[in-house]
């Protein structure tokens, strides 16, 4: 009888990576509820200073090491979001609707869109952009021209 090839160990490792992730998306967990919270908690919530700390700190932990625990991926993370926030209004629409996974698949989608569809607008104030970069599914945004 022919032995079974073992399972590469490094494969195992990504399925567990995609099952986790799933697990987390389905009971409602996911890396972006957790940057939503961080961004959204008041004192208000919390009650004291102390447990707003720490649920700071527990959100933030959670939204940035979710999917590992490298340095360059959280600095990507941050870096990903404050990109997306300064872009004007539009590109960032049409960035956030394809919800890019890296910082590279982000400026490309900027670039193309802008080349695509030259004066898309000027930036907005970043306190009127939704910092969220999954936010409920926005509709395809088109070129038009004026």
């Amino acid at each position: 009888r022919a032995s079974q090839p073992q399972a590469d160990p490094f494969q195992n490792l990504l399925v567990y990576r995609d099952l986790k992730r799933a697990i987390l998306q389905r009971v409602g967990r996911t890396p972006e509820q957790h940057r939503q919270r961080f961004r959204t908690l008041t004192l208000e919530e919390s009650g004291r200073p102390f447990v707003m700390a720490q649920q700071l700190r527990d959100s933030c932990r959670k939204w940035l090491m979710a999917d590992s625990s490298d340095v360059e991926d959280v600095i990507d993370r941050v870096v990903l979001e404050q990109f997306v926030a300064k872009l004007p209004r539009k590109t960032a629409q049409w960035v956030q609707c394809h919800r890019p996974t890296s910082l590279n698949q982000a400026i490309q989608l900027a670039e193309d869109q802008m080349v695509a569809c030259p004066g898309v607008g000027d930036p907005l104030p970043s306190a009127t952009l939704s910092l969220s970069l999954f936010p409920s599914p926005l509709p395809l945004q088109t070129c038009t021209s004026s």
